[in-house]
């Protein structure tokens, strides 16, 4: 869903979800919720710690495939 994948690259670009949230307008729970349910796939792996998020090596390669994927919808 490309709500979902938007919600994604702001999380990634600003590796935190607080921030994140504030830029989409959403609640700092809603958005952690939409990210667990979307980490269930490998591909979207966040690591999270107390100091905050990282992204796995196969999380960065899909981080430009949904820049890329969102790019191309938003230049249609």
């Amino acid at each position: 869903e490309l709500s979902l994948l938007r919600e994604f690259i702001v999380a990634v670009q600003t590796l935190n979800y607080t921030k994140a949230a504030e830029i989409l307008h959403l609640t700092q729970p809603t958005l952690s919720k939409h990210i667990v349910a979307m980490e269930k796939e490998p591909l979207l792996a966040l690591e999270r710690d107390d100091a905050g998020s990282e992204l796995t090596e196969s999380g960065n390669v899909f981080a430009a495939a949904a820049l890329q994927m969102v790019d191309t919808y938003d230049d249609a």
